[in-house]
This record gives C-alpha cells, structure tokens and sequence, in this order.
C-alpha cells in the first residue's frame, strides 16, 4: 500500500513572496469592506427606539393614553358613554353618539348648546329634548336668584345644592360621583351653603367648573 502524506502549505515561505501575500492582503480587505457594508445597510440604526412590546401593542398604549370618557344624554339617538381622541368638541360625540333624535329639541339646542366646546375627561353633555322645561317657566322654584329665571335647565329644574341628594348633583355638567360626595361632606362639615359662590370651597371645583353649572344650581 502506498501512504501518501500531507503537509500544511509553509506560511512563513508564503508570506515571502510578494504575490502570496499581496493576494491575502487584497482578499482581507475586501472581507472587512463587505462586513462594514453589511452592518451599514442592514445593521441597527443608531436612535431607534427599542420596546419589548409589539408594535401594534406600544401604539394601542400610546392610543389609549390620548383618550378621554363622556357620558352624552338627551336627545340624541345613542345616548350612553364613549371614548373620545383628546381636543374632542361636543359636536364630536354628537356624532358618535348617531346625532339629534326626533325628540331634539333643535331650537333651544340652537340657543344653548356650544357645538364647538372642548370635552372635559369624565363629563356629561346633556342635548335638550322637546319638552323640556325652561326655568322662566318655574319662577317660584328659586326666588332667591332672579337672574337666572331666564336660563334654560335641560331636562330638570334647579338643582339646590344645600338639599340634592348624589344623584341629583351628578346631574350637574362635571360633577361626578366624588365631587358629588364631596359636596355633601362639605355641607355636613360646614352647615348650608349661603350662596352659589361658595360651591367653589369645595374640593374638586375650581372657577371653570362653577361657570358651568351657575346656573344650573340654588341655594
């Protein structure tokens, strides 16, 4: 049998001659150009941001945080709550909400509602049903405030804050249930309100929120 034998190629002689090593010189080069090229044009870019979420999850979260909640009620043909983009106005939910019923109230809503108002997160909007009763027609109800036996009560009369019960206070355009409650605690702690204006002391009512239900209130 013949053994034949193998031997690795003497690199230091390889490395002699100009030819060999100007071969492996050229043949590094353009290996590093083309790793350098792969990591350019495929690579991660620099700034991007990284999330462990999916992508469809980190934008419904994003989403989600821009939203805010109403209650709509009245004459529309969908009353109930929805979500609403941030910067909605009232004419928004209309919308949403299948727009004026039958029982609209089309020219008081005319004279009364603002349609181009800015939404406040967790407030309700009440659209005026025909029907409903004006306060000039319930002048003895609040003698003690003639000047506002012209402004229209959607649905109701005024509300008496000294003597309304939670549920008739949530009634009230951004009043909810803790601010209602609040308002309770208040009158139980400091006695009867003497004037409207003294709403604003209690916790959760600034002057924006008392402008809109000034006229909407007694004492």
């Amino acid at each position: 049998m013949f053994q034949q034998h193998f031997s690795l190629p003497d690199l230091k002689a390889l490395w002699r001659d100009k030819e060999s090593r100007r071969l492996f010189l050229s043949a590094l080069f353009i290996a590093i150009l083309a790793l350098g090229s792969f990591f350019i044009l495929w690579g991660p870019s620099r700034g991007e941001e990284f999330s462990l979420l999916p992508e469809e999850e980190t934008e419904n979260t994003s989403e989600g945080a821009e939203e805010m909640v109403v209650d709509i009620a009245g004459g529309v043909i969908q009353p109930g709550v929805y979500r609403l983009p941030k910067e909605s106005i009232v004419e928004d939910i209309i919308i949403m909400a299948g727009g004026f019923s039958k029982e609209a109230d089309v020219s008081t809503i005319e004279r009364t509602i603002n349609r181009a108002e800015l939404l406040e997160n967790h407030s309700k909007i009440y659209i005026p049903k025909i029907g409903d009763q004006l306060i000039a027609s319930l002048p003895a109800l609040n003698p003690s405030s003639s000047s506002s036996a012209s402004s229209y009560v959607p649905g109701s009369i005024l509300v008496n804050i000294n003597s309304a019960s939670p549920a008739e206070l949530d009634t009230l355009p951004g009043i909810g249930p803790a601010t209602a409650q609040n308002i309770i605690d208040f009158r139980k702690l400091n006695g009867p309100f003497t004037k409207k204006e003294d709403l604003k002391l209690v916790p959760g009512i600034g002057e924006s929120k008392y402008e809109k239900i000034k006229e909407l209130i007694a004492v």
